[in-house]
């Protein structure tokens, strides 16, 4: 009886008991919820967010050491890694809009009938120097090659929907006979030209002229809505312990390259670049310093070890950059002053979520006329008073301030005076282009310009040359032989056209064929890559790889 009633207050004590452990262990967890600070993107692993999908730290590192490995700069290896898993999760999310996915049969199937491109080059795989279908489904039947079989079906159900995906969005690349020729033409057409450039220095601009052609063109200069924001630049020195240390490096890779290891092998393995060399020979010679880096060369490849500050000065910059930003807290100007840095202004004419933006410059605005080369696509540079860094540039450290936003706004004559002057001077060059034209002809082109003090050159231009020349070539592509034409690229052009080298229609006809295959390549990769554009500009997209205070 006693034992019984002992063992019935046990039984209520020990509900009691657990009773209170469960509501402390509810109060410790409130108490430890509410005292505990919200974890920042970069504490929770992630570098960016792409919608709602985020973009992984260690996918990131990844790629940016896979770039690195290619023998890209790290400054540039971080933009680049960033974009491209910007652009995988906008594909992965179309792709599950688009419901793309194979089944496991269809991945079957291709794994059955699709060997990867290095087994088909393997001689054990061969029989009679073809390669074996039967051989290479005994190693796919084979349990011990599992893993490797694991691993190629995810590739497969990763990469496949993505070419399915490029031929939907590229399949509308359909080119007419007359497209083809065309385009066909413009590659194969040269132009002799004899032209004259009419300049700033043909005319005697002042103030006063100035001056009229803004009051009466202001609307021609109305600034846009842009963000304001102050920086300053830590570079890093390249120290004489840092070329010392570059030195010994290319000599060490020069003793690995007589030992047989391949050039094309350490550049990949030490990550840098190679090129091929104007004048191939078989002797292996180096380090030779140049301007650029100490080079190793053999046959026609040509290793370059670059001289730049080693990792240990990039980090002392970067934690003087660091240093400094926590002295910017009290105050950005003042901790500059303190550190001897200048500030510089600039508008950021891309704000946030263009992709287009490959840095901030400065327009018609407050800012000077410079430039920070750095992504700031997907940074918030609307709100005023935050600091942000440090950002990475090439062998420097970049720490912004922002000022806010600069409201759309016709600006003074005097901030815009510059860009007042080169467009009235272009607006001069037009006018007395038109009055040039009628004057001149294919016998006096050369004495009318030369009385209006204009030298006047010649030029062979084509489809394969400069960027500049390449487009003047396509703006004087439809100008007759021996006519004369006004063409304004980055400056105003007036054309002679001495003549025209085109394909004849024989070899068009034979040459359609194969150059209509090349072209539709290429049209698709425009097309892809405008579409990608479009969906980033649609997108939203946040940047957490710099801590912003």
């Amino acid at each position: 009886m006693v034992l019984r009633k002992l063992r019935t207050k046990m039984f209520f004590f020990l509900w009691f008991m657990a009773g209170v452990f469960i509501v402390f262990i509810f109060v410790e967890w409130g108490m430890s919820s509410t005292s505990t600070r919200k974890l920042s993107p970069q504490e929770r692993g992630m570098v960016g967010m792409v919608n709602k999908s985020s973009i992984p730290y260690h996918n990131y590192s990844n790629l940016i050491e896979y770039y690195r490995k290619q023998g890209v700069p790290l400054w540039k290896c971080r933009d680049l890694a960033f974009n491209t898993l910007v652009e995988e999760a906008l594909l992965n999310e179309i792709l599950n809009k688009r419901k793309i996915v194979l089944s496991d049969e269809e991945v079957v199937e291709l794994i059955q009938n699709n060997p990867p491109p290095a087994l088909l080059e393997d001689t054990l795989l061969q029989t009679g120097g073809n390669f074996d279908i039967n051989k290479y489904h005994e190693i796919i039947a084979n349990p011990a090659n599992i893993k490797w079989l694991e691993s190629y079906e995810s590739a497969i159900r990763d990469q496949v929907p993505r070419q399915l995906l490029y031929q939907i969005i590229t399949s509308a690349t359909r080119p007419t006979t007359s497209d083809l020729v065309e385009a066909y033409m413009v590659e194969n057409t040269q132009l002799e030209i004899e032209y004259a450039v009419i300049d700033s220095t043909q005319f005697n601009i002042t103030e006063p002229m100035l001056l009229e052609y803004y009051n009466t063109h202001k609307n021609e200069f109305i600034a846009t809505e842009s963000p304001i924001i102050n920086y300053v630049v830590f570079n890093a020195s390249i120290r004489a312990e840092d070329e010392t240390y570059i030195e010994d490096g290319a000599k060490e890779v020069l003793g690995l390259a007589k030992n047989g290891a391949p050039l094309e092998s350490l550049a990949i393995e030490y990550g840098y670049p190679i090129k091929e060399t104007i004048t191939p020979t078989d002797l292996l010679t180096g380090p030779i310093k140049k301007e650029d880096g100490y080079h190793i060369i053999k046959g026609n490849i040509d290793l370059c070890i670059p001289i730049r500050p080693s990792d240990e000065t990039i980090a002392r910059t970067e934690e003087e950059a660091t240093s400094f930003i926590e002295s910017a807290k009290e105050g950005f100007s003042e901790a500059a002053k303190s550190y001897k840095l200048q500030i510089h202004k600039i508008v950021v004419e891309n704000p946030v979520g263009n992709p287009a933006a490959g840095g901030a410059s400065s327009g018609a605005s407050s800012g000077t006329k410079n430039k920070i080369p750095v992504d700031l696509s997907y940074i918030d540079l609307k709100t005023k008073g935050k600091l942000i860094g440090p950002i990475e540039g090439q062998n420097c450290f970049y720490v912004i301030y922002t000022l806010g936003v600069e409201k759309a706004y016709t600006p003074d004559f005097y901030e815009i005076k510059d860009e007042v002057y080169n467009t009235y001077w272009k607006y001069k060059a037009n006018e007395m282009a038109q009055l040039l034209i009628p004057q001149v002809s294919g016998t006096n082109f050369n004495e009318i310009l030369a009385a209006n003090n204009i030298v006047v050159k010649t030029k062979t231009l084509s489809q394969q040359d400069s960027l500049e020349d390449r487009q003047l070539f396509l703006k004087s592509l439809n100008i007759p032989q021996d006519k004369i034409a006004k063409v304004e690229t980055n400056g105003i052009y007036l054309i002679h056209c001495l003549k025209r080298d085109e394909p004849a229609k024989e070899e068009i006809e034979k040459s359609i064929p194969q150059f209509g295959a090349k072209w539709m390549k290429e049209e698709a990769r425009i097309i892809y890559t405008e579409w990608i554009q479009g969906l980033k500009e649609k997108a939203t997209i946040k940047d957490y790889r710099y801590k912003i205070y």
